[in-house]
């Protein structure tokens, strides 16, 4: 009723910009009033079930901002504008104490805007709430300015609806038009918030009169570092305050409704005792107090976008380093044995080690300084790379040396990678903390693209040895800007439990669930046929062509699984039925499999691998989107860690029994004279690698089998209906 009056009110050309949602008797007293500001794409109602759970005597005020009932089309109103307005209002319609609140990026931007005009107006208030937000702001530098900027841009209408819906937030009951009028408006909002903030915090000589109380779900990951991130009002305000809701996700004004109405009627009456009229069972509590006109108390450096690129930097060219030698060694032992068996143990000796010792790592960083880890993780990986040139040097790293050089290798560059990846939030300002995520990210993909183009030519030009002297001299850059650069004591990355407890609450998650148990059940095969795949290119790639175009090769895949996650951000995904979408895109991987094999020539070669990566990419985005849409956003991170670990089940047959057994027991069939050359040798060819390209064909037949079944199959098919979208927390 609250909505459909606000739309009568507007066609009626009457346009009040606080609408108010509670029924109070007009001869009872008023005790206070809120004036809630709603979230980026919200309407006004969202406010309705905290109207409805104040005390009597308590008035409740909801900001209409235009541009964001789904139900009209109408355009935003400028921010400057919008602020004027509705404190025009509130001076002239409110009397008595006053509360404001706001919820998200704009709902909290505006809310801290509405306090700046009105204290220069002389209103007085009794305090400031905001809702799932600390402060946030552009760097200023304008090449990373540039890429966000970019980056936004390309994103489309339907990736920003799969975030929603990630953070609890389901648009799939509205019309498509109003689903995409909510989130235009969203994306509007995020700008106009970005923008406000920046000038906010550019100006912080003038203090807001009232206290800034955050209120966080404990189960947001938008809002980490709560502990910490609380005092950075201290720009703005000389008395900050935190309350932690429990269970609570993101958008928790509506289910959590009673909880948020008790939060906003008390803890700032409460605040001057330093405690909260809170009982047990009422699933909040207030988590911190913090009165100063400093910023921060602690001694030592302070985290910089300078200090983060510094150390950025020399993290890109360490892992370039370690990424070329990652391809570059098991491709020389392949090139020096012709064995796809010790092919596929040394490169599964790459992964596994790290990958077993991560849970033991991620502990042990959580304990210790995260310099020291990266220090001691770049050291050992130095000696073993200094060993495994010397071993080399004495003509016997062909022998056993090799394979458990490489286990500790791996399990060095996993403890110093993690503790860099946990130390992020410690070097940048964490308001930055998104823009300096998606530097590592980028860094990250680019090193993995130039790998193979690097390491293919280096090996051919130089051979192994040059290749081992760049690792060790990136290894000691890595080292020296580490040793240089002090880190702050401010609070670093902190899992929230252990991995292996992730796995196994996550398997029970998803066991639990016949339509889950389904799903891990088909990513369990089809990985078993994947994996050799993934494994045999160079070694497909070097049956038939030179080193260098192997590289160029490898570099096809790169570029293909780059496509496919850009297409995916450009495009967003499907909107309905995403498990189907995945099932189609394993059947595209899996034709692509097979016109990878088909011919021993470098372009269709070529074009197949990228293929195979491109549909990877796709399937895996799609699939993250459904976890993120029907898990309850607590059990995320269980739920994937899980899949991983049915992922690295897989590695040891596909790598030691599939890819190795297939192609020995294929490659001489396939030979002049073999028992294949009359038949499957007059479509494919006969020669040197021809069971290899023969064994992506049966393989990719696999495939193609398993998702042609799994379309078929009853929980599967009906994957989307029967798993309900997770609620709103």
């Amino acid at each position: 009723m609250q909505s459909l009056d606000l739309r009568q009110a507007r066609r009626a050309g009457q346009r009040p910009l606080l609408h108010e949602l509670t029924h109070l008797d007009p001869a009872a007293p008023v005790v206070r009033t809120y004036v809630c500001v709603p979230f980026g794409g919200g309407d006004a109602v969202v406010y309705q079930p905290v109207a409805d759970a104040l005390p009597a005597g308590h008035r409740l005020f909801s900001v209409a901002m235009p541009g964001h009932d789904p139900g009209i089309d109408e355009p935003a109103m400028p921010f400057d504008e919008l602020a004027a307005r509705c404190a025009a209002e509130i001076l002239a319609r409110v009397d008595g104490p006053l509360v404001l609140y706001g919820h998200g990026g704009i709902g909290s931007a505006l809310a801290l805007e509405l306090t700046r005009r009105l204290a220069a107006a002389g209103r007085p208030l009794d305090a400031v709430y905001v809702g799932a937000v600390f402060p946030f702001a552009r760097p200023k530098s304008r090449l990373i300015n540039g890429m966000s900027a970019w980056l936004r841009r390309l994103r489309s209408d339907q990736a920003y609806a799969n975030a929603l819906a990630a953070q609890g937030l389901e648009l799939g009951d509205l019309e498509p038009e109003q689903a995409q009028r909510v989130v235009r408006s969203l994306r509007n909002d995020a700008d106009k918030a970005e923008e406000q903030y920046a000038r906010l915090l550019q100006h912080t000589g003038e203090r807001l009169p009232a206290p800034i109380i955050t209120i966080v779900g404990d189960d947001d990951p938008t809002t980490g570092y709560h502990d910490e991130r609380f005092r950075e009002w201290h720009a703005l305000t000389d008395t900050a305050a935190l309350v932690v809701l429990d269970g609570a996700g993101h958008y928790f004004v509506r289910h959590r409704a009673k909880e948020v109405a008790r939060i906003i009627t008390t803890v700032d009456t409460t605040l001057p005792l330093g405690a909260a009229p809170v009982e047990p069972g009422d699933g909040w509590r207030l988590a911190g107090i913090s009165r100063s006109r400093e910023r921060d108390h602690r001694t030592g450096p302070r985290p910089s976008m300078r200090r983060f690129a510094t150390v950025a930097t020399s993290q890109l060219v360490a892992l370039t380093g370690a990424q070329i030698a990652d391809f570059a060694i098991p491709l020389w032992i392949y090139g020096m044995t012709g064995s796809l068996t010790r092919f596929g143990l040394l490169t599964l000796l790459a992964i596994a080690p790290g990958v077993l010792v991560a849970p033991l790592a991620g502990a042990v960083i959580d304990r210790v300084d995260r310099r020291v880890v990266m220090l001691a993780g770049d050291s050992a990986a130095g000696l073993v790379i200094a060993a495994t040139a010397a071993c080399h040097a004495a003509g016997n790293l062909l022998q056993w040396p090799i394979y458990p050089l490489l286990a500790l290798l791996s399990v060095a560059l996993t403890f110093q990678r993690l503790a860099y990846l946990s130390a992020v939030p410690q070097l940048v300002p964490k308001q930055f903390l998104g823009h300096a995520n998606g530097l590592v990210q980028t860094a990250d993909g680019t090193a993995r693209l130039i790998a193979p183009l690097a390491g293919a030519a280096l090996l051919a030009a130089f051979g192994i040895e040059w290749i081992l002297l760049l690792e060790l001299a990136t290894i000691v850059v890595s080292v020296a800007v580490v040793v240089a650069v002090r880190f702050p004591r401010t609070m670093a990355h902190q899992r929230r439990e252990p991995l292996l407890a992730e796995i196994v609450a996550g398997l029970r998650y998803s066991v639990g669930n016949r339509s889950f148990r389904a799903m891990l059940g088909l990513f369990a095969v089809v990985n078993v046929f994947m994996s050799p795949l993934i494994l045999l290119v160079q070694p497909l790639a070097l049956s038939f062509t030179t080193l260098a175009t192997a590289g160029w090769i490898s570099f096809a895949g790169g570029l293909g699984a780059a496509t496919g996650g850009l297409m995916l951000t450009v495009w967003g995904g499907p909107r309905r039925r995403r498990m189907r979408a995945v099932l189609l895109f394993i059947l595209l991987f899996a034709v692509f499999a097979v016109f990878t094999g088909w011919r021993a020539s470098p372009y269709p070669v070529a074009v197949g691998v990228f293929g195979t990566l491109f549909s990877l990419s796709v399937t895996n985005g799609i699939y993250m989107t459904m976890i993120q849409v029907k898990v309850p956003q607590r059990f995320h991170g269980r739920v994937l860690a899980a899949n991983q670990m049915i992922a690295w089940s897989s590695m040891p047959v596909a790598f030691l029994l599939v890819a190795p057994g297939a192609s020995h027991l294929l490659n001489p069939m396939l030979e002049p004279g073999g028992l294949l050359t009359s038949t499957a040798g007059v479509l494919i060819g006969v020669g040197p690698g021809r069971g290899i390209g023969l064994t992506y064909i049966l393989c990719g037949l696999a495939i193609a089998v398993v998702a042609v079944r799994a379309l078929r199959h009853p929980r599967l098919s009906r994957f989307d209906e029967e798993v309900p979208d997770a609620g709103i927390t």
